[in-house]
């Protein structure tokens, strides 16, 4: 009976801890996925990523299950992944910031240009109505020095536009640089998780696969950037 009893414990203990792994596994995934596309992201305005949470909660659970050392590596990859975190949000700010001066040129673009529409309709109605009103003339007025306003604000909003571009594309570059090392240690961790669980596997093949996997997902990550960025700058210099 007491056999019986070690060994439903032991059962109940094992799909624990394989539980915490497959959860820890999943919001290392999701993670991934938000910082992959941090520089496009819209960072909530409390702080809060809930992908972030996550994994932290997961990672966490995970001390109550594991050896010392997949806690040793769970803590270096919750190391890694919290300082390339900070360094891209700190990135992020900038284009925060440039994303918010565009909204307001942007705005006050479209409220001129929709009072330049309300003045074109009155002074049609009033050639129609009155073609010798001295407010035509006015509205004409108020058009040219509300066309003189937007070609300031246009003027400005191109510069903008093009350092929120760079901005972004600084941020990416951090993401680039530290995706790789991310995904060794994820890797690492997977290499961890399958020993805790006694699911056998050649590490040497294994890491093999991986890091091909890696190299081909940068590789791919790297040349699209390049492509997006060339089409980009195309763009970019046909405006100017």
């Amino acid at each position: 009976m007491q056999t019986n009893q070690r060994e439903r414990r032991a059962e109940r203990a094992f799909i624990a801890k394989q539980k915490a792994l497959l959860d820890a596994a999943e919001a290392v995934t999701r993670y991934l996925s938000f910082y992959g596309s941090i520089a496009n992201k819209t960072l909530p305005e409390d702080g809060v990523v809930p992908e972030v949470t996550e994994l932290a909660v997961a990672l966490n659970g995970l001390h109550f299950y594991c050896d010392l050392e997949t806690i040793q590596q769970v803590l270096h990859l919750s190391k890694l992944l919290s300082e390339a975190m900070g360094e891209a949000v700190k990135e992020r700010l900038d284009v925060v910031f440039l994303a918010n001066d565009v909204r307001v040129i942007e705005k006050q673009i479209e409220n001129i240009e929709k009072t330049n529409g309300l003045i074109q309709q009155e002074i049609t109605a009033l050639l129609h109505s009155e073609p010798r009103s001295p407010i035509i003339g006015i509205h004409r007025q108020q058009l040219v020095q509300n066309n003189n306003h937007l070609g300031t604000l246009r003027t400005r909003l191109g510069p903008l536009l093009h350092a929120k571009y760079l901005a972004i594309e600084k941020c990416r570059d951090v993401v680039k640089k530290n995706l790789p090392i991310i995904l060794e240690s994820a890797r690492d961790i997977l290499l961890f998780a399958r020993k805790e669980l006694n699911f056998p596997i050649v590490e040497k093949q294994y890491r093999l696969l991986i890091d091909e996997n890696i190299a081909t997902v940068t590789r791919f990550s790297n040349e699209l950037i390049v492509e997006v960025r060339k089409k980009i700058d195309e763009k970019i210099k046909e405006r100017q």
